[in-house]
């Protein structure tokens, strides 16, 4: 997985991206960058973050603008592949 390209009408938006490592059993196995809409979250290890196997972490990115009818999500993998468990688009302006 590389990513997602989720068309939405233009605007603002709030994206919280939700995760939990459903199958590595320690820190540091799993880690990957996050970019949306230009923001960028470097090195995320779900398991570190969270605290442990199967527990949720939600990360939000804020004051997101849409000007071409895209809301465009990257994964890079650093350690092995990306994951993620739910994504939630949420408007703030149009």
């Amino acid at each position: 997985m590389s990513g997602y390209r989720v068309p939405v009408p233009n605007g603002t938006y709030t994206v919280n991206l939700e995760f939990a490592e459903p199958y590595l059993t320690a820190a540091g196995q799993r880690v990957f960058d996050v970019g949306v809409g230009g923001q960028t979250l470097t090195n995320l290890d779900v398991f570190g973050q969270a605290g442990g196997k199967n527990t949720a972490l939600i990360k939000s990115f804020t004051n997101i603008p849409v000007s071409n009818g895209m809301l465009v999500i990257t994964f890079t993998p650093r350690k092995q592949n990306p994951e993620i468990n739910g994504i939630d688009i949420l408007v703030v302006r149009r």
